[in-house]
């Protein structure tokens, strides 16, 4: 994309937004198989993203790792296929939106960044990762966000066992942000 559309681009997404995402948290943890072998980021296997992600990527990725966050790697054939990361220090700012933030409370943690792989997918990686950081945190509050148009992940949070608890609307016209919450506690999405 040419720096002009990138800029066009910029310019309309600040002068109205309105989307919807929804906040999950774990309910009940799933056992989700998948053939992928699940791995934490340390900054000597980081690289390993580069086998699906650009190299952009890597700087976000070390920083995360340099405030703590915790990242999970899935491998399919030795090749990394995945990576999920997870908030855990009490007081961190989450964006659940670009506009929409929030502080994190005491025992929860937030899923966020998630991507598998155009060639994995299909497979329950995504859901084998973050029932897998379910169980891992079972003792705290499991939370991830979702934009409502995408299904698929949806799909992968809901089978991995979490519940939708709210959903929040963001609308953004010239600067100006409000963000419509809506509790969906028991709510059946499908």
């Amino acid at each position: 994309m040419s720096l002009l559309k990138k800029i066009i681009k910029l310019i309309l997404t600040r002068l109205f937004v309105r989307e919807t995402v929804i906040l999950f948290m774990m309910d009940q943890v799933k056992e989700i198989v998948s053939p992928a072998v699940i791995k934490k980021a340390t900054y000597e296997n980081i690289n390993d993203i580069l086998n699906f992600q650009e190299d952009k990527y890597l700087s976000t990725f070390k920083g995360f790792l340099e405030k703590g966050d915790i990242g999970y790697l899935g491998y399919l054939n030795s090749q990394c296929i995945h990576r999920t990361w997870v908030v855990t220090q009490e007081g961190t700012i989450i964006y659940m939106h670009p506009l929409l933030k929030r502080k994190l409370n005491k025992n929860e943690v937030y899923i966020h960044y998630c991507e598998t792989s155009p060639s994995a997918r299909g497979n329950n990686v995504y859901s084998h990762v973050i029932s897998e950081i379910a169980k891992e945190y079972s003792n705290k509050k499991v939370l991830i966000c979702v934009n409502r148009k995408n299904i698929p992940s949806i799909r992968g949070v809901i089978k991995a066992g979490y519940k939708p608890i709210e959903s929040i609307t963001v609308i953004a016209l010239l600067g100006c942000v409000v963000n419509i919450k809506k509790d969906i506690k028991g709510v059946d999405l499908f």
